[in-house]
């Protein structure tokens, strides 16, 4: 019988890279369409089918559903709290009482490192709070459904090809492939744990390889390479490798109040399952300026 994955947020960065990987491992990919959606997906050949919220329990009729992705997420950036509260929340609880009725008892979530309970991060905060209101409402659910598994993917600064262009990385490189005289920069001494977009696909794989064998109830997989690096240093690894003639003055800038000044991930429990990282920083960003790596 085959395994259908439901997947939101499956044209997005990570969404994509996710289900490519699933379709190459043979699973049944369903990509999940905000309401109204009117793009033409006819020409995406990478999930097996697509659907909408609504109507996703008449398409999942005589199919047998293996396990749902959420990975569609509403950053706040145009103000509407309702919106964000809708995609953080409302639309994850809805897909849990799915898989409920559906007898399907695995269901992976994703989550950001902005979010962690020792930070207190001002930037993105609907986002933030959204993120952390879902874990309450999941780890609930869990204990109204106990044979749930539920896996909260809590993701550390992702990069890599194909993101979007307002991000640091994306924006620095094309600062750095256009020359920009000067890029104005903090002093860069901020630490994080970059990790490659193909390596955070390989973690969502590698939690749903398991199936039974994930434990019931909620569970944090952090999902990084467990080093850091710091935003000065990749920053100058992005110019070499792009053989820019850009002057990045650092310290210009100050840093954001309540900066997050070293972030990386606790890897044991996706280790333990089999899963790391690993793609270095140099490959990683060789890959993202459409290079390849011998």
């Amino acid at each position: 019988m085959k395994k259908w994955v439901v997947v939101t947020g499956a044209r997005g960065f990570v969404g994509s890279r996710v289900v490519q990987k699933l379709t190459r491992q043979g699973y049944c990919v369903a990509g999940v369409l905000r309401e109204g959606c009117n793009s033409d997906v006819s020409t995406d050949k990478g999930c097996a089918a697509w659907t909408t919220m609504s109507g996703l329990p008449t398409f999942l009729e005589n199919k047998s559903l293996f396990a749902v992705v959420h990975l569609a997420t509403d950053y706040g950036r145009d103000g509407r709290l309702c919106d964000v509260l809708e995609s953080n929340v409302q639309l994850p609880l809805k897909l849990l009482t799915l898989c409920a009725a559906s007898n399907c008892a695995m269901f992976l979530c994703t989550d950001t490192f902005f979010g962690k309970p020792e930070f207190n991060y001002p930037y993105m905060r609907p986002y933030i709070y959204s993120k952390r209101d879902f874990v309450h409402w999941a780890k609930l659910f869990c204990d109204q459904h106990p044979l749930m598994r539920v896996s909260n993917l809590r993701l550390e600064h992702v990069y890599g090809d194909g993101d979007g262009p307002h991000k640091f990385v994306p924006d620095l490189i094309t600062k750095l492939q256009n020359n920009q005289p000067v890029i104005p920069m903090t002093l860069g001494d901020q630490l994080r744990d970059f990790v490659y977009v193909d390596d955070v696909a390989d973690a969502y794989a590698t939690l749903l390889a398991q199936g039974d064998g994930l434990p019931v109830g909620f569970t944090e997989y952090e999902v990084g390479t467990g080093t850091t690096t710091s935003i000065r240093e990749f920053s100058e690894l992005a110019s070499r490798i792009t053989g820019s003639r850009s002057q990045m003055h650092f310290g210009e800038l100050a840093h954001r109040p309540n900066e997050i000044m070293a972030s990386k991930a606790f890897t044991s429990p996706l280790k333990f399952y089999g899963w790391s990282a690993t793609t270095t920083v140099f490959e990683g960003l060789t890959r993202s300026l459409g290079g390849s790596v011998s």
